[in-house]
């Protein structure tokens, strides 16, 4: 897929744009009030690109506020979650290597 109008997706929990060996590339909508109740990692290195709402990012026990233009870089094997308040989120992430 050359070129893409994340727009469309809004308002879809998940959504795979691009999967290569050395990477992919998503984008999910997290509803208000949502919180994993757990922490995930991953093998590979991941970022998250807000582009509307916002959300508490834990990040190796470190919890911010984050909103529409902010960027999460979550080095590979820590732990994280994201978990919304009274709006949701829209974000694009991209895990490198991807997982299998």
């Amino acid at each position: 897929m050359g070129t893409v109008n994340l727009f469309e997706y809004r308002g879809q929990p998940f959504k795979a744009l691009s999967k290569t060996f050395q990477s992919t590339v998503d984008v999910f909508t997290l509803e208000p009030g949502h919180d994993p109740g757990h922490e995930a990692t991953h093998k590979g290195d991941q970022i998250i690109y807000v582009i509307e709402g916002s959300a508490v990012a834990r990040v190796a026990g470190e919890e911010r506020r984050v909103k529409a233009g902010d960027l999460v870089i979550i080095p590979a094997g820590t732990p994280h979650t994201l978990r919304t308040e009274g709006q949701s989120l829209f974000a694009l992430t991209i895990m490198a290597p991807p997982e299998k």
